[in-house]
């Protein structure tokens, strides 16, 4: 396992996403809306529907490293949630950084082409 790139990722499924269709473009503060739950990675997740609650359903998160948006809001929370959850990622002790499994490079690059270094 290698420490993941935690920016990279984040962006390259909001651009999978937004490229699929899946969600709207996502920019600045305005808040976006999820078109269909049809999309590999959101089968291979199980994420048929999202939790109720407050927050936005998708909302934009510039990430410092990529200076790219990515998923932010309920859909953010639920994508992070379940592939921490099927063992896709992994937290690192003490901080914030994720390690991504073999397995979640498995289903990634099958899912949104995310790639190894």
């Amino acid at each position: 396992m290698q420490r993941a790139d935690g920016g990279s990722l984040s962006v390259t499924i909001c651009g999978g996403l937004v490229a699929a269709r899946v969600i709207d473009p996502i920019s600045g503060d305005q808040p976006a809306h999820v078109r269909t739950f049809e999309h590999p990675l959101l089968r291979a997740l199980s994420i048929t529907a999202l939790p109720p609650g407050s927050a936005p359903t998708v909302r934009s998160c510039r990430d410092w490293t990529e200076n790219k948006p990515h998923i932010a809001g309920r859909l953010g929370s639920t994508l992070l949630t379940a592939m921490l959850a099927q063992h896709w990622l992994r937290r690192r002790p003490n901080d914030r950084a994720l390690t991504i499994t073999a397995r979640g490079y498995e289903n990634l690059s099958s899912t949104v082409s995310f790639e190894k270094d």
